[in-house]
């Protein structure tokens, strides 16, 4: 596992993980002592019997890992500060800008096995009680009707590139967030959503802070042309063609 305690919005930290993220256990004058793979979503649960603190001291929140420990190896201190520039600091903190010297360290600590990695088992078919908005069919109709089924980001047609079966298939994305009406119904309309493929709407929401549409469509357009019957071909490649 790993686990915070405290207040609860240190619990709330592990609901920015997702399973198969990879995560680096640090040790507060050691430096990272173990790497793992998150197994599970954080279920929301306040502790007030512990795991890890002092019995009695704390309230926890946990969230299953597969640690792999590097302690007798850490990664040290000194280390971190050189290639990060910084000493990790918060319960949960993601990492960004130095992806790639992460990246490396995993590589070279936890180096991949595989003869082991086919074997490996994960938890999957758990039942969860986690509750969603719930969506208005009428809304998801309505917006198709008014912005047409091709992804307002990239241009991807389901229709056009699957064939009759996938007629209609889009994804109607809401501009503000469920998360900021605290669970009660709130009212939209046709300009509060877009229309997107699969693939944009999970690029999307990647990070914590959904990416605007128009900026997604707008970084998508830097590179590359709009998807059509032909596809899609970087700038640079198409403009040398023409």
């Amino acid at each position: 596992i790993a686990c915070t305690g405290g207040p609860r919005k240190f619990g709330e930290q592990l609901g920015q993980l997702r399973p198969r993220d990879r995560v680096l256990m640090y040790e507060d004058g050691v430096g990272i002592v173990a790497v793992g793979r998150v197994l599970e979503y954080w279920d929301g649960i306040t502790h007030r019997t512990t795991l890890y603190y002092q019995p009695g001291s704390l309230r926890e929140y946990r969230i299953k890992v597969r640690w792999r420990s590097i302690a007798n190896a850490p990664i040290s201190v000194a280390t971190i500060k050189e290639e990060l520039g910084y000493q990790p600091r918060g319960a949960v903190r993601r990492i960004v800008k130095s992806r790639d010297v992460v990246e490396r360290w995993i590589a070279s600590y936890v180096p991949a096995n595989p003869e082991v990695a086919e074997e490996e088992t994960y938890l999957e078919g758990e039942v969860r009680s986690r509750k969603s908005a719930v969506r208005n069919p009428q809304l998801r109709a309505d917006a198709k009707r008014k912005w047409g089924v091709k992804c307002h980001c990239c241009g991807f047609d389901f229709e056009t590139f699957y064939g009759d079966g996938a007629k209609g298939v889009a994804i109607v994305h809401h501009l503000e967030q469920f998360q900021l009406s605290n669970g009660k119904p709130r009212e939209a309309t046709l300009q509060n959503v877009r229309v997107v493929c699969a693939n944009c709407h999970l690029v999307i929401h990647l990070e914590k802070q959904p990416i605007h549409v128009d900026d997604l469509k707008k970084r998508i357009s830097e590179s590359w042309t709009m998807w059509t019957e032909s596809g899609v071909r970087r700038k640079k490649e198409f403009s040398s063609k023409q």
